[in-house]
């Protein structure tokens, strides 16, 4: 039988606030048993590093199309 999903029952805030944390903080949530929100975190950081990657992307390709077709006033 599969074992339920870190992520059952968490908020995507507390894994978003748990992605955020340096791993030294992490540390400190499995000591005090708050290992599901870590996990979690752990198992959705590549998909938020591409998401945040694809942001940043966006955004740069933006920046550039209106730096390169800028109307001058």
């Amino acid at each position: 039988m599969s074992q339920p999903s870190p992520c059952q029952g968490l908020s995507l805030q507390d894994i978003l606030s748990v992605y955020a944390l340096a791993p030294e903080q992490r540390a400190v949530l499995e000591v005090a048993g708050l290992t599901d929100s870590a996990e979690a975190a752990d198992q959705l950081r590549p998909a938020l590093d591409n998401a945040l990657r694809a942001l940043r992307d966006e955004a740069n390709a933006e920046a550039a199309f209106n730096e390169k077709y800028r109307v001058q006033p």
